[in-house]
């Protein structure tokens, strides 16, 4: 049984468990402040806060990979070392930011013109 828990499989087979499990729990923790009695006419509103988060996370990594093949600036970080990467990163990090106030913003209107109606 020791042998188990010394195999590196079995560690990130029990960490990816783990992302899941949070991952579903999370999924379930609703946005706050929303009412969703107005929201839900003939269709189920599951808005929660875990789609918040993503989105603007994967957009933004792919924007600078795509980026990094066409703009000279960014490809001498992509063919670069490591610390070309994590530059990389760091503007990926940086457009995230954005994206999310962006994001959030829209969400904040559509939620409104919800309410209003």
């Amino acid at each position: 049984m020791e042998n188990i828990f010394k195999n590196q499989l079995f560690k990130e087979i029990i960490i990816t468990l783990a992302v899941i499990t949070a991952y579903h729990l999370l999924g379930k923790v609703p946005l706050p402040f929303i009412n969703y009695s107005e929201l839900s006419g003939s269709f189920r509103v599951n808005i929660s806060i875990v789609a918040l988060g993503i989105m603007p996370f994967v957009s933004a990594y792919m924007m600078v990979e795509i980026c990094s093949l066409f703009i000279p600036f960014l490809k001498k970080h992509r063919v670069g070392d490591y610390y070309g990467r994590k530059v990389l990163d760091k503007y990926a990090l940086i457009l995230t930011f954005f994206l999310g106030v962006i994001q959030s913003n829209s969400i904040i209107q559509d939620l409104e013109c919800f309410g209003s109606a």
